[in-house]
């Protein structure tokens, strides 16, 4: 295999499949990334054997082949590089050749017939999404997923497609994030997509370019295509939580609060909260919400914040992170808290988007 390729190209291909390259080496090819030559492309790609990422970089192909080559080191040695063209050679044995200027860096190789192929979804009917909204949609939801939680389905994001509008759920079963938009041309899908795609498919969406993104599902697949590049995950299999039931009905004490003033006040007195449990009760008095935390190791933190509210005083506690989680990616200025007694869980909603609300699970402090 040889071919030419300018540094900026190759970097940006292989940041791209960066994320997906298995950190805990369990089969040592999956730290490499497979490179793949045809007539007109380039092709890297990457898998953890549940998520395959595969894009494509425009070069000079002198010779067709393809080869598994450490992704880590490959991609520190081309941003170390300065800008130009970049001349890659694999000869016969597994030596890869790299030039650029002048420098010349050689890493063995392994035959591309050893990389695990990414599995391959039916190219049906795809739904095009607008990327922003997608994207929102899922900055405002992943949060709440599972991360390495023994519940495995937590893990994971809930979709619910319909023809008409999109849903993505997350929940670690401390809070709960809802989120729906409306679309055209959907149709009936549920499905639970592991928390390490949505966070590539993301990232896919936030780079340059005003491309849609088209998603496609196959037997237990998804696809995500933008351009020339694809993210293909397998879905989770399980019963997702019934998220409805979490969300209460009856929470009639519903107060607007700035969400910065809210945000300041519980990072402040968070500080002498326990480590572990990050807890702030929250106070509702006439004309005021007061957050306190108390630490016997270090000492305590009160800060009030003025609301309107004419009622009985209310006492809640909550861990202040799952809060501040969920106000870091809520856009308005305004939030509305629902409450209803010190047992029963808060919702939390952005005053200017009425499609999305996020619920946390109170504790006893």
């Amino acid at each position: 295999m040889r071919l030419k390729i300018g540094r900026k190209e190759l970097l940006m291909g292989l940041q791209r499949v960066q994320g997906v390259v298995e950190k805990k080496v369990t089969m040592p090819i999956l730290s490499n990334i497979k490179i793949e030559t045809d007539s007109d492309a380039i092709r890297l790609t990457a898998t953890d054997l549940e998520i395959g990422i595969t894009s494509s970089a425009k070069g000079e192909i002198q010779e067709k082949g393809g080869i598994a080559i450490s992704a880590k080191k490959l991609y520190e040695i081309v941003r170390e590089l300065p800008e130009g063209d970049i001349n890659i050679t694999v000869a016969e044995g597994g030596r890869f050749e790299l030039r650029s200027g002048s420098s010349l860096f050689a890493l063995m190789c392994a035959p591309v017939e050893e990389y695990p192929a990414i599995p391959e979804i039916e190219k049906g009917k795809l739904i095009s999404l607008e990327k922003k909204p997608l994207s929102d949609m899922i900055k405002k939801t992943i949060f709440a997923v599972g991360e390495n939680d023994t519940r495995y389905i937590l893990n994971g994001a809930l979709l619910n497609l319909t023809k008409n509008s999109i849903q993505f759920v997350g929940t670690d079963g401390h809070r709960l994030a809802v989120i729906k938009k409306e679309i055209k041309g959907g149709a009936e899908t549920t499905a639970i997509i592991p928390k390490k795609a949505l966070i590539e498919v993301k990232r896919l969406i936030d780079e340059e370019g005003d491309e849609n993104i088209e998603m496609g599902f196959g037997k237990n697949l998804v696809l995500f295509k933008k351009g020339n590049t694809e993210i293909i995950s397998r879905l989770m299999e399980g019963t997702y939580p019934n998220y409805q039931q979490v969300i209460p009905q009856k929470n009639e004490i519903k107060i607007e609060v700035n969400k910065k003033n809210l945000e300041g006040a519980l990072r402040r007195v968070s500080i002498l909260s326990r480590e572990k449990s990050n807890a702030v009760k929250i106070e509702l008095s006439d004309g005021r919400l007061t957050c306190t935390s108390s630490n016997p190791d270090m000492g305590e933190a009160t800060e009030d914040i003025p609301v309107e509210y004419k009622g009985l005083p209310l006492s809640m506690g909550f861990n202040a992170r799952y809060i501040l989680d969920n106000l870091s990616v809520i856009d308005g200025d305004a939030i509305i808290l629902e409450l209803q007694d010190p047992l029963s869980p808060c919702i939390i909603r952005d005053k200017a988007d009425k499609d999305y609300l996020c619920v946390v699970m109170p504790m006893r402090v």
